[in-house]
């Protein structure tokens, strides 16, 4: 669009991503892996560090993952790349079910 200003660029991984806290849980099924686990990072403009819980779900076959679900921590992740505000309005103003 001419003379409009440019979109700000969204929001960045920190640098470097550490895994820890990992848990696998058994499963009845051999094709299915759970697991737990927190990513945590430094933001290289910032020094601030910050954490978040995740849970996978992964699908095997044929020794390979042929399917990986990952659900968050929304608040943490919020928290952790500064959008809380932004987040707590989204869910404020949402339409109730």
């Amino acid at each position: 669009m001419s003379g409009s200003s440019p979109s700000p660029e969204p929001a960045g991984p920190p640098a470097r991503l550490e895994v820890g806290k990992v848990v696998v849980y058994e499963t009845t099924d051999p094709n299915v892996i759970i697991t737990e686990y927190e990513l945590s990072g430094t933001d290289p403009a910032t020094g601030q560090r910050s954490s978040a819980p995740f849970v996978g779900v992964l699908k095997v076959r044929d020794g390979q993952i042929a399917h990986w679900r990952e659900y968050q921590d929304m608040l943490a992740m919020a928290a952790a790349t500064g959008q809380p505000p932004g987040l707590l309005a989204g869910l404020s103003s949402a339409e109730p079910a």
